[in-house]
């Protein structure tokens, strides 16, 4: 015997996916990892040289992560406070960070030895980096200071305050330019971003943002540069005097980071609306954008083009792998984590990752380790596949219909505490099969939409059962699906299939008109939406005539007749009121239309 299958839901046509050669490149950075870390991830910054290692800021700790495997490979927790902006030097031996303490550090990357600490700011450092020289230090404070240091020193060779034409707010972020040691720019909660020159006393250069200025960048050679800031980011002509060439407003929320593509053809920023927005240099304009779970705060692209890293405000750190020929070649490609088990990828990953090794251990029985071991195993070319066969899961509603109870299933369907009965059902279905009480039934439609009540009315056209579902109906059990069609009869997808319904229940509870006044509400409110559907229709087609004069007009004026339209007259929605027992009247342009019904004027079908 065959298996009773769920009914088919109804598809409508969509439009087609815009797929450009720029979508299909960004879309091949998949196998998305995500790792919780302690805090919000402030700062991800690649090593210059290979294998591009990544830093990145989070909590009080630097985590640098392999780029082969994408687990932690040294962690760096020697801070006092928070960490920010962990920043690698141009060789990727050494990487500089700040801390909410007013603490700078320098260490080495491959000892986590404490090489340096720089104690004179009095706010937290946002912002550090290396200069192009290798051996000098810049940092931005909250304190409204930059200070410049040396390597073989212990207090700052250089400062810029408030009285050298500096910021009067907060700094929380700065870039040094890398072809010039001198030259490094600034942007401060004051909305002003800043040029400095360290052969000179104060700012060269002043740019007003318009908003408090989260990230800046440059270009090589430093002729443009960027800023961004509120819902925008900007460029900037250095070259022209701090000249603004372009303002781009791709986002919704505050723009909380900006990142470029090796080739510095394609610039990226992140935002607190979820999303990272891919621009063209060449006109600014989106070409692509990735979407995320949580608000983000940093994003960075790998030097070789193969990693995209993102770090989320709630602690997500989401690591996007482009698969390579080589790394296909060495089968450090994995295949993608199934949505289902994204999360506990999440919440599992700290387990499983210990100190960039993955534990030699067996997985211990009936930990998630030994449920999915096995799940990244792909078949042979010489291997047998045996295709596992489930049987259908069908929902409340269709449990019903395969037992023929067609009333029962409309009206849980259309009911409005449609989640209080399914978890009814459940507990019957539990207490009959011997199943769990706490185990949900699968795919439990959304009451609100209104695609499920619609399939299971073309089940029952198909079954010859309607008439048989809507007979011997008490007004209050045809009150949801009279608010149903109300609701959905002006959607021209539906529109079709509830006219037949709603004819179907005038034939069979006509007598009834003008007996109780719940039926009677319902039917003045459907006729007064027909009535205002067929209102809209008129004004449609006097539109579509005035386009006509007017496209008529333009082709007499172009070749010297007339051309026809030619257009086809469409149909109305116009049902058959007057053999429901309703007066027709006539309207102002000669055509009849739908009365507005009252009790009033219901006919009197009592004897």
């Amino acid at each position: 015997m065959s298996e009773w299958k769920p009914i088919p839901r109804r598809q409508f046509p969509k439009l087609p996916g815009l797929r450009t050669e720029e979508s299909i490149y960004w879309r091949k950075y998949r196998f998305p990892v995500l790792v919780k870390e302690t805090g919000a991830v402030t700062s991800i910054n690649f090593s210059p040289v290979r294998p591009h290692d990544f830093a990145v800021t989070s909590g009080m700790r630097v985590q640098i992560y392999s780029q082969s495997n994408q687990a932690v490979r040294r962690s760096i927790s020697r801070f006092g406070d928070v960490a920010y902006s962990g920043s690698y030097r141009r060789d990727g031996s050494l990487l500089v960070a700040g801390s909410e303490d007013a603490s700078v550090q320098v260490f080495h990357t491959q000892t986590r030895v404490i090489l340096r600490t720089y104690k004179a700011h009095l706010g937290p450092v946002r912002a550090t980096a290396f200069a192009s020289d290798n051996v000098t230090v810049i940092s931005a404070s909250d304190d409204r200071t930059v200070k410049l240091w040396d390597l073989s020193a212990d207090e700052p060779k250089q400062e810029f305050t408030t009285t050298d034409d500096g910021h009067s707010d907060y700094i929380r972020t700065m870039v040094p330019n890398l072809d010039n040691p001198n030259l490094f720019l600034t942007g401060s909660y004051d909305h002003t971003v800043k040029l400095w020159d360290a052969r000179t006393a104060g700012a060269v250069m002043t740019m007003e943002h318009g908003a408090p200025v989260e990230c800046v960048r440059l270009f090589p050679g430093g002729s443009v540069a960027l800023s961004a800031g509120g819902d925008h980011w900007t460029a900037w002509d250095m070259a022209a005097g701090g000249r603004a060439i372009h303002q781009v407003r791709a986002h919704k929320k505050t723009v909380t980071g900006l990142a470029f593509d090796p080739d510095y053809t394609r610039i990226l920023s992140c935002s607190l609306d979820h999303t990272v927005k891919i621009h063209d240099v060449r006109d600014y304009s989106v070409t692509h954008s990735v979407v995320y779970p949580a608000p983000l705060l940093s994003v960075a692209l790998s030097p070789d083009n193969t990693h995209l890293v993102a770090g989320m405000a709630n602690g997500l750190l989401s690591i996007r792998h482009r698969a390579t020929a080589a790394s296909l070649a060495s089968g450090r490609a994995v295949a993608p984590v199934p949505a289902a088990t994204a999360a506990a990828e999440a919440t599992t990953q700290a387990a499983i990752v210990n100190d960039g090794k993955r534990s030699a251990r067996p997985p211990a029985s009936g930990s998630y380790r030994f449920f999915v071991r096995g799940r990244g195993h792909q078949p042979g070319a010489n291997d047998f596949t045996v295709e596992s066969r489930r049987r259908p899961r069908l929902q409340p509603f269709e449990r019903l219909l395969k037992n023929y109870e067609y009333q029962a299933a409309l009206d849980l369907v259309l009911s409005p505490d449609y989640s209080q009965r399914l978890e009814k059902l459940r507990r019957e279905h539990s207490s009959q099969y011997g199943q769990p009480s706490n185990k949900p039934f699968p795919n439990q439609a959304s009451p609100a939409s209104p695609l499920v009540v619609i399939s299971l009315l073309e089940e029952l056209v198909q079954r010859s059962a309607l008439q048989q579902t809507l007979l011997n109906r008490s007004d209050t059990d045809l009150l949801p699906l009279f608010q149903f069609i109300i609701r959905h009869i002006d959607n021209p997808r539906y529109s079709s299939l509830l006219i037949d319904v709603a004819s179907m229940l005038l034939d069979l509870y006509d007598i009834n008109a003008g007996k109780s006044t719940l039926l009677d509400d319902m039917l003045v409110r459907l006729s007064s939406r027909v009535a205002a559907e067929l209102q809209t229709q008129r004004r449609l087609f006097s539109l579509i005539g005035s386009l006509d004069m007017l496209f008529a007009a333009a082709s007499t004026s172009t070749t010297g007749h007339i051309v026809p339209a030619g257009r086809p007259e469409a149909p109305m929605l116009q049902p058959d009121v007057s053999a429901r027992g309703f007066p027709a009247r006539s309207g102002p342009s000669g055509v009849d239309s739908v009365p507005v019904i009252s009790p009033a004027n219901l006919p009197n079908t009592s004897n």
